[in-house]
């Protein structure tokens, strides 16, 4: 019944969530006391030196706030346990490699200065196959904080950031975009942590996956947004072990959003919870064994799945003949609209698959099917049993399992997004408490008996707000900036919303939904939308980079000389690094010799020539690296 599937299972995709807490180590059959977790790096670092670097140091400078050092990499080439570095705003050209490892309670910092925009853009470097544009293979007790990472394209497995066999890491409030490979790599490696980044437009030549983590032990996963990319968002697999995937948002990935995958290692001891995965043209989440290795003890409880291709979550039976997992445990999950074509809310593909348990799920309004299970599994391999069923479908793999309740399951508001329940709703008090997780996805205590589904009831009536907010990532100071939010409140709320939105520069707030703000002057700015209505809020935020405003070039004219053939371009405010774009063509001209800031020379004898035609006007464009353009036209005579 369902397509089949090559090479990576894929589909899945994650909304916005907010107040995501859970029990860390919950285990089937036994509750945690604790009733909500939040994890830390808990990463200590002694005094040690500090350093800076900015585009006008010089590598020469002892690297101090006043004489600043000039590359990233020099920094790399000189820091030891305990020291850090700020790194200020600009465009740093290059690849950084640290030398030199941190210790115990004295990490190497490399970070952003605070609340300006830093970027590390490989473009025109040479990144080695393998490699990362920032690469940590090797080192440990690092951190890397608050960087902009772009542009690693030399080879087919270029990385953004790197880490590879390391030991106590942190990656953090990172931008990455436009890799080859995978946006942030954790292979081998242990006691890492990826924490609030934003990953999107990776793995560009199809490699690994958006934030991927192989044959690793001890890495959290959390609080990143994942988007836009062609492959899968978030992938724990090859081997890794006591891992934990959570409170992350995936959507709009061209393959799985949330993927574990043993590939041919014994890979187990994995929880994902407390994610949100939407609009992905397959799975939500799927488990795989692609190549034959055992999947096992993985924990998939309290995540949101809707608007899918496929299903909300796939027990697949790819790639080869042997697929081995055991104690797989599903629960306490919502599942909405899932399938386009074919899909549904869960199924159990695999039947291999041993220990499978279904339990305390919200399966509504999927396609195909709500639950399904494979007929080739056998009957002892798995157990299903209070989930809520809303659209019982009929397709032949489907079940409805033990102590199912029926009905609509009353959400607050499927159509904002907002999958808490209302009074009233089939699920309240439904599920069962064997191996419920202590907490909901909000982290409300669950009561005995617990409610189904991702959410448990917080009351008679409860009014709820559903918020987005659409903010573009950066802007010029000085420029208009459009801000956009909504908030979308449940039936039980009375009044009008009212909305809030704080700017991050301390100027004053904007009350309507939508407003328009112009930052004086560069740097980061954390924005945050706040909405309120009757006894509900909710609230979103974010940062926005904004640099300095751009200057253009100025073409002041145009001319030829010979012996052999150049083009003379005179102005003023050519920048290093510019390039010259002749007729509309997609790349600049090859050959292109910035004499001073008010001279440029093309050269290319006969071949340049041919470019201009005599008696013809061809266009010229002149572009400088921080984006500042102008164009003329030049006829030779």
């Amino acid at each position: 019944m369902a397509p089949e599937v090559n090479g990576s299972v894929s589909g899945l995709a994650r909304i916005a969530l907010t107040g995501v807490a859970a029990c860390l180590a919950f285990v089937l059959g036994a509750r945690c006391t604790h009733a909500s977790f939040s994890a830390t790096a808990n990463h200590a670092t002694r005094a040690g030196d500090v350093y800076y670097v900015a585009t006008n140091g010089s590598d020469s400078n002892p690297g101090t706030e006043a004489q600043p050092w000039r590359t990233v990499q020099k920094a790399a080439d000189t820091l030891v346990a305990g020291d850090t570095v700020y790194i200020r705003t600009g465009t740093y050209p290059e690849r950084v490699v640290p030398l030199n490892s941190g210790e115990e309670g004295s990490d190497i910092v490399y970070a952003a200065y605070p609340g300006e925009t830093v970027t590390v853009d490989g473009a025109g470097v040479d990144v080695p196959e393998w490699a990362g544009l920032i690469d940590l293979t090797g080192r440990s007790f690092i951190q890397v904080s608050g960087l902009r990472v772009v542009n690693a394209t030399t080879n087919p497995h270029n990385t953004g950031i790197l880490v590879d066999t390391c030991d106590h890491v942190v990656i953090e409030k990172n931008y990455v975009a436009n890799t080859n490979d995978s946006g942030i790599g954790v292979w081998t490696s242990t006691n890492v942590t990826v924490d609030g980044n934003e990953v999107n437009q990776v793995c560009q030549a199809l490699w690994n996956e958006c934030i991927s983590v192989g044959g690793s032990n001890a890495v959290e996963v959390k609080n990143n947004l994942v988007h836009d990319c062609p492959k899968e968002g978030i992938c724990t697999k090859d081997g890794s072990f006591n891992a934990k995937v959570f409170a992350n948002e995936v959507h709009h990935t061209a393959a799985v959003g949330f993927y574990v995958d043993a590939q041919d290692e014994h890979t187990h001891d994995i929880e994902v919870f407390g994610n949100i995965s939407h609009e992905s043209p397959e799975n939500g989440f799927a488990l795989a064994s692609e190549v034959g290795g055992l999947l096992e003890n993985i924990k998939v409880y309290n995540n949101v799945a809707y608007g899918n291709g496929w299903c909300g979550l796939q027990v697949t039976a790819c790639c080869i003949a042997d697929h081995p997992m055991s104690n797989v445990q599903i629960v306490n999950n919502t599942f909405y609209n899932n399938g386009a074509g074919w899909g549904g809310g869960i199924y159990l593909e695999n039947p291999q698959a041993q220990g499978v348990v279904i339990r305390n799920n919200i399966c509504s309004q999927n396609l195909t099917f709500q639950i399904a299970v494979n007929q080739d599994v056998p009957v002892g391999y798995y157990g299903a049993d209070h989930n809520l069923i809303d659209g019982f479908r009929g397709d032949p793999a489907e079940i409805r399992g033990d102590a199912y309740v029926e009905g609509d399951p009353l959400f607050a508001n499927a159509a904002g997004a907002d999958f808490h329940i209302q009074m009233g709703s089939p699920a309240i008090a439904s599920g069962n408490a064997d191996g419920a997780p202590p907490t909901d996805m909000d982290g409300v205590s669950r009561g005995n008996p617990p409610d189904i589904g991702a959410y448990e009831h917080q009351g008679s009536s409860t009014c709820t707000l559903a918020c987005t907010a659409a903010v573009p990532g950066s802007a010029q100071a000085s420029e208009s900036v459009d801000f956009t939010g909504t908030a979308t409140p449940s039936s039980a709320c009375t009044g009008s919303v009212s909305f809030n939105w704080d700017f991050g520069d301390g100027s004053a707030h904007a009350t309507t939904a939508q407003a328009q703000h112009a930052y004086a002057s560069p740097g980061t700015y954390a924005w945050k939308l706040g909405a309120s209505v009757s006894t509900a809020s909710c609230s979103k935020a974010g940062v926005i980079a904004i640099n300095p405003p751009v200057t253009p070039p100025y073409i002041r004219g145009v001319g030829k000389a010979g012996s052999p053939f150049r083009i003379k371009i005179s102005g003023s405010n050519f920048q290093d690094g510019v390039q010259v774009f002749l007729g509309g063509d997609a790349t600049p001209w090859g050959n292109t010799v910035r004499k001073s800031d008010g001279l440029l020379v093309l050269k290319g004898g006969a071949s340049l020539k041919a470019r201009f035609p005599s008696g013809q006007a061809v266009s010229i464009r002149v572009l400088n690296p921080d984006g500042g353009q102008a164009t003329t036209t030049y006829t030779r005579p």
